[in-house]
């Protein structure tokens, strides 16, 4: 394990997002376009409470390039073919209207993917030049409404962000949030994974020693086997 101290701040939109940090001299700004994931909220059982939290498992969501809508990210992924190709649009879910009709007078389809919301989500790590600056997080172009939350908690509410293609630009200074040792890599046989400890959780350090440095009070982790008898086994070195 090693344990590193960085500023992260995790995204859960619905929408494209940047990143911009103000403070007195040059500004500072992050784009966020490379590194998304998207899936249909039909398919994420948890809130934007847990969706948004540092680490959470995306197994089987759709990488996503920003800006983009979530049929054309589909398309990018190879999940449905090319739209522009013979009669491949045809074969989309909810394409179900008759063709020659002005499907934008058309009712979706109950059973449509698109009826229900998609998640856009995204995980990055703040420069250490972020740090004691102001922070904004810029939305440079939703359509219609979206719902946003960062590091877990919410900081945009759907009912007040209605509107085809605004700007939204939303102060996250109090939100994101440096890790600060919080953060773990696990390094293993085939690669290794970024862990996030929640607060609360002790993260500690094994190191070999001898009983010469045994305190009263201390904790001790040993190796040890369960034996055919039940009996728990354990060496110690002096």
């Amino acid at each position: 394990m090693h344990p590193a101290r960085r500023a992260a701040v995790v995204l859960a939109v619905s929408s494209t997002a940047l990143l911009a940090g103000a403070a007195s001299g040059a500004d500072l700004r992050l784009e966020l376009r490379e590194g998304w994931t998207i899936q249909s909220s039909a398919k994420v059982t948890p809130g934007g409470e847990v969706v948004a939290r540092p680490g959470f498992a995306t197994t089987g969501w759709h990488r996503a390039t920003v800006p983009t809508t979530v049929v054309a990210a589909l398309v990018a992924d190879g999940t449905y073919p090319d739209p522009h190709y013979g009669t491949n649009l045809r074969t989309f879910p909810g394409v179900s209207y008759k063709v020659g009709t002005n499907f934008s007078n058309v009712a979706m389809p109950a059973d449509s993917p698109y009826a229900v919301p998609w998640w856009y989500r995204t995980e990055f790590t703040l420069p250490a030049e972020a740090a004691g600056r102001r922070l904004w997080l810029q939305l440079g172009g939703v359509n219609f409404r979206f719902d946003a939350w960062l590091n877990g908690k919410k900081i945009a509410d759907a009912a007040k962000t209605a509107g085809a293609f605004r700007v939204h630009e939303l102060d996250v200074t109090a939100v994101a949030q440096a890790i600060g040792g919080r953060e773990l890599t696990l390094t293993y046989k085939d690669g290794k994974q970024r862990v996030i400890v929640p607060e609360g959780i002790p993260v500690v350090t094994a190191v070999e020693s001898d009983r010469s440095l045994l305190k009263p009070g201390e904790y001790v982790v040993v190796a040890a086997t369960l034996g055919a008898d039940g009996k728990i086994a354990a060496s110690a070195s002096r």
